[in-house]
């Protein structure tokens, strides 16, 4: 091949489309998405049984329940790009169960004694569960994971959707999304054609499918991201009209899955499209730290909410100017502490736990 040749072959891989190992749009729709759900919540506790609240208002932070469908499809796009991309290497069964146990299960457990404690040391906020249930609410089942932290019941779905991934991508990648994805849409569709059969909720919940769009985004920025360049904009804009149609006729007048789930998958093809074809703001990329306190802030906000209630700030609640400023202060408290807690906390135990594996399974002998 000529130099020229060779200069120019450069260039053009250089102008096609490409992502790297970390996706800034993603830290970023992983941060607005756990923000949406706390100013929900916030929003729900103080403005209860608030007299003359504008319902309009309401309606308006209700809104940010779409977060979590948000979060739902970003997982799915995860599981695929992390385990697939250029530099992930040989997609490892076991590596890929221990990484996901590891990112789930420690910083669970440690918010969840917080709220325990809390709860035992407030007069009237004790928890009355048994040992079956708060052993279930600490493992994440299906039945009892919202028990100690409401929003948990989300995680039992991670964890399904986790052990449902790391079966079907022994097929291969793209066998493997195909088989799961035929897999959940006859579990979805078995709640209309077998609507008695003893088939556990959440294996039916159409919830799942909004994991497998995610996936295919993934597959497609790995596989193609040229077609999710190219039309970007486009994407951007239906994500945004879907939400707004959302709002205007209201949610409940179309299944979840079409409501939230759809513009959901939307906004990530868009986002990740945007960002592959290199017109992503640089500027932003200095905010894709706040991503990585999302987890915790997800976790630990309906504790900071049940603090606030019992401080002279609860006060505020009296009139709906209070209860937007203390909506507000309250949620920019929950990012802060996510932010330093991910810092001083959960990076340096996630750190610790995976040298600690490492060098066990190192050290173990070969069979």
């Amino acid at each position: 091949m000529s130099l020229d040749s060779a200069v120019r072959a450069h260039a053009a891989h250089a102008a096609e489309p490409q992502l790297g190992r970390t996706i800034v749009s993603i830290q970023l729709l992983r941060f607005v998405a756990a923000l949406a759900v706390v100013l929900y919540h916030a929003h729900l506790t103080f403005a209860r049984d608030a007299a003359g609240h504008p319902w309009l208002l309401s309606y308006l932070f209700d809104a940010g329940a779409s977060g979590v469908h948000v979060f739902f499809c970003i997982s799915g796009f995860v599981m695929v790009y992390t385990s697939y991309c250029r530099d992930a290497g040989r997609f490892s069964a076991s590596d890929f169960l221990v990484k996901r146990l590891l990112r789930i299960y420690p910083i669970y457990w440690l918010v969840a004694a917080a709220y325990l404690a809390f709860h035992a040391i407030v007069p009237g906020l004790g928890y009355h569960l048994s040992a079956g249930e708060l052993a279930g609410a600490l493992l994440l089942t299906p039945d009892d994971a919202s028990l100690v932290i409401g929003p948990a019941w989300t995680l039992a779905f991670e964890m399904y959707f986790y052990l449902c991934f790391c079966l079907f991508m022994t097929l291969g990648l793209r066998t493997g999304l195909l088989a799961m994805t035929g897999f959940f849409l006859l579990c979805v569709a078995s709640s209309v054609l077998l609507p008695g059969a003893p088939i556990a909720p959440l294996i039916r919940n159409p919830l799942l499918l909004e994991f497998v769009a995610g996936a295919w985004v993934g597959y497609v920025a790995i596989e193609r991201p040229a077609w999710l360049a190219r039309p970007a904009r486009a994407l951007l804009l239906l994500a945004l009209v879907g939400f707004a149609a959302t709002l205007l006729t209201g949610p409940e007048r179309a299944p979840t899955l079409i409501a939230w789930g759809a513009p959901s998958v939307l906004l990530l093809a868009g986002a990740v499209g945007y960002e592959a074809g290199g017109r992503f703001p640089r500027r932003l990329g200095r905010y894709a730290y706040l991503g990585d306190g999302s987890y915790f802030l997800y976790l630990s906000h309906i504790l900071l909410i049940d603090m606030v209630l019992l401080t002279p700030l609860s006060l505020l609640r009296g009139t709906t100017g209070g209860i937007v400023a203390l909506t507000i202060v309250t949620t920019v408290a929950a990012v802060l502490i996510a932010v330093l807690a991910f810092d001083h906390v959960e990076r340096p135990m996630l750190r610790l736990l995976r040298q600690h594996l490492l060098a066990r399974r190192r050290a173990a002998p070969l069979p």
